[in-house]
C-alpha cells in the first residue's frame, strides 16, 4: 500500500514495518477504530527507530529555532513545556543544550514511559490536548515547544488557545504544522493564529518553511510566537478601538 503514494517507503522499511497501524495513520490519516493514543502507545518502543528511518526532521529543526530564541530571551533555568512530547526526542536535544527545567505532556502513557527513561523531565503528565483542561498550567511556562503535534490534523485548532494560555506574558511557543494543513481553508489553524495576533494576544516572531519528514517529502511551517505582555495587550486593544 505504501508504494502507491510513497515509493521511498518500500525502500527503507521492512514488510512488517509497512503494515504498522501507526505508519498507516501517518501516511494516510487512517485510524479506523483506533484512538490516537492507542496507535502511538502500541508502537512507542519502536517509534524513534521509525522516525529515524523516515528521516523525521521536526525535532532537529524545531529545537534549533527554539534554542535560538531561548538564548536571546531567557536563561538555562527557564520553565519549558514540551507539549506533545512523545518519547522525548525534542526534550533530549534541549537537555543536551543545557535546559533541564522541563515538563512533558503527551496523550499516550506508553510514549511518556519511553520519555521517562531519558531522565530529562522534572514532570511527566498525560493529557489530551483536545479534551482535557490545561487550567493548572495557565501562565506557568516561559516557553513551549510543540513539534509534530499538528501534523495530521488529529489535534484541533482550539489547542492553539490552550498553548497560548500556558505561557507567561513575554513567553514564546515554537510549533510545527504541515504547510498544506495550515493553509487549508476551514482547517482553523491559520485563522486562530491570525486572530490571536489581531486580538493583540501574541505576535509572530518567525516562520520557517522546512522539511518535516524527508522520506515522505513532507514540508511544514515552523512558527514562533511570543505572548504579549499585559501592557502591550492594552495598547493593542486601545489602538484597535481607536481605529
Amino acid at each position: 500500500m505504501a508504494s502507491k503514494a510513497y515509493p521511498k517507503i518500500d525502500e527503507i522499511l521492512s514488510e512488517s514495518e509497512r503494515s504498522s497501524k501507526l505508519l498507516s495513520f501517518i501516511l494516510y490519516h487512517d485510524k479506523s477504530k483506533d484512538t490516537v493514543d492507542n496507535l502511538y502507545g502500541e508502537e512507542a518502543q519502536q517509534y524513534e527507530e521509525l522516525c529515524e528511518k523516515l528521516e523525521y526532521q521536526g525535532p532537529f529543526i524545531g529545537t534549533r529555532i527554539f534554542v535560538g530564541y531561548l538564548e536571546q530571551l531567557f536563561n538555562k533555568e527557564c520553565n519549558i513545556l514540551d507539549l506533545g512530547a512523545g518519547t522525548g526526542m525534542c526534550g533530549k536535544i534541549l537537555n543536551n543544550a543545557g535546559y533541564t527545567n522541563m515538563t512533558a505532556v503527551d496523550i499516550s502513557d506508553q510514549m511518556l514511559e519511553e520519555a521517562k527513561k531519558k531522565n530529562i523531565y522534572k514532570s511527566v503528565v498525560q493529557k489530551d490536548l483536545n479534551r482535557d483542561s490545561f487550567e493548572e498550567f495557565d501562565g506557568l511556562f516561559d516557553a513551549v515547544i510543540c513539534i509534530g503535534v499538528f501534523y495530521y490534523g488529529q489535534v484541533e485548532s482550539g489547542a492553539i488557545d490552550k498553548a497560548w494560555k500556558v505561557l507567561k506574558p513575554g513567553g514564546i511557543i515554537c510549533f510545527s504544522i504541515r504547510n498544506d494543513l495550515y493553509d487549508q481553508e476551514g482547517s482553523g489553524y491559520k485563522d486562530r493564529c491570525e486572530s490571536l495576533v489581531k486580538e493583540g494576544k501574541w505576535k509572530q516572531l518567525s516562520c520557517e518553511t522546512s522539511p518535516l519528514v524527508a522520506k515522505m517529502d513532507s514540508m511544514g511551517y515552523y512558527f514562533t510566537f511570543q505572548r504579549s505582555t499585559y501592557f502591550s495587550m492594552i495598547i493593542s486593544l486601545l489602538y484597535s478601538y481607536i481605529l
